[in-house]
This record gives structure tokens, C-alpha cells and sequence, in this order.
């Protein structure tokens, strides 16, 4: 394997070129995310180049930059790659990340401790999306008009800022109609009218 050079300089935003069969698609919600976290902790993460400015990685972070109107990043400039090298590095440098798992115990743990802390890290992109749906503790469950306390279940879901707004405004207007199944009549008012929504939706497409 031959061996690879790598320096860290600085380069003007406007002269870097993004690879223009970049498969990552950076959708605007991402991109302030990532300009929220530049702007929190600063520009942790250099982009990667080769010698004529053109990016392999770090295309969510350069449109973040040009966001945010900032002039000038650190890159690091690599060379000694071969075209098809660069053509797997910006796959590579997406894919490698993903495949990785999270300890979803410390996770929480650790999200309980910046929500003691007051650090809002939902504008970071860290409102997590679990993927899968927890038993609540029973503590926590609403009361049923029977008295009894069901099983429930915790679900999470990510939403851009407009999708929120419409969902808000959705549960605002369910929640003045009553609900057809009377074991969903309890106190969660914001899971009643989400499940109002869905049995609407459920009966109007089958």
C-alpha cells in the first residue's frame, strides 16, 4: 500500500469545488443542523480535498458553511489517491458511519443528562429517532377510565421544522373530537388525537 500525505490548510469556501456525482443527499434540515452545530462547538471537523480544491468529504459541512456565510475552512488536503481511491473515500467516508450501532441505554442516559442541563440539542440534529418502541413505566401511564393502566407505548419520531408546524396544528384540531374507541380514552390527549388522525386516515384510504 502506497503511502498516503496529508496536510491541513485553510481554503476559501468559494474556490471549493463538491464532487458532482455525490450520491449523500443534504437536505436543508440537515444542513442547518449541521450549521447549528458549527456554530455550538465550532469547525470540529475539516472537509477533505485533493489539490485542486475538489471536495471528497464534507459536502453537508461546506453547504453549512456557505449557509452560515463563513469564508474560510480548514481542509485536509490529501493526496497520493488514485481517481477510483477518491471516487470509494467519498462513499466510503458516509457509509463506514452508518454501520456502526448505538448503546441505546447509555444513549439515553446520556441525553437525560444534556435535558438536566438545559442544552437544547434537538437544533444539533440529536433528537433521536431510536427506531424502535419501549414499554413505558407504568408510573407513567395515563389513566384509563376504568382504572385499570394498559400497556402503552413511547414513540419517536424526527420531523423537519415545517412538518412539525403541521403536525402541531393537526393534534391542536383533533383533539376537539372525540374518539371512536373508547379504550384510547384517557388522559394522553396528544396520543388520542394522533390515533384520531390515523383511524381518519385509515378509513378514508381502505
Amino acid at each position: 500500500m502506497s503511502k498516503k500525505n496529508y496536510k491541513i490548510e485553510n481554503r476559501e469556501v468559494s474556490k471549493l469545488i463538491p464532487y458532482v456525482n455525490n450520491s449523500r443527499i443534504h437536505g436543508n434540515h440537515q444542513v442547518k443542523q449541521i450549521a447549528a452545530s458549527i456554530t455550538e462547538f465550532g469547525f470540529t471537523s475539516p472537509l477533505l480535498i485533493d489539490s485542486l480544491n475538489n471536495v471528497i468529504a464534507g459536502h453537508g459541512r461546506l453547504l453549512a458553511c456557505e449557509l452560515l456565510g463563513i469564508k474560510e475552512v480548514p481542509c485536509v488536503l490529501v493526496a497520493g489517491l488514485t481517481e477510483a481511491q477518491k471516487k470509494a473515500l467519498v462513499i466510503a467516508d458516509n457509509k463506514i458511519a452508518e454501520n456502526s450501532d448505538w448503546d441505546i441505554d447509555l444513549l439515553r442516559l446520556e441525553l437525560t443528562d444534556l435535558d438536566s442541563l438545559d442544552f437544547n440539542y434537538a437544533e444539533l440534529g440529536l433528537d433521536f429517532n431510536f427506531d424502535i418502541v419501549d414499554d413505558i413505566e407504568e408510573d407513567f401511564a395515563p389513566d384509563m377510565p376504568s382504572g385499570d393502566r394498559e400497556p402503552i407505548r413511547n414513540m419517536t419520531f424526527t420531523v423537519s421544522d415545517e412538518q412539525h408546524e403541521i403536525i402541531e396544528e393537526c393534534l391542536k384540531l383533533a383533539k376537539e373530537y372525540p374518539l371512536q374507541d373508547p379504550a384510547g380514552i384517557n388522559e394522553n390527549s396528544n396520543g388520542n388525537a394522533l390515533y384520531y388522525i390515523c383511524e381518519v386516515f385509515k378509513n378514508n384510504v381502505s
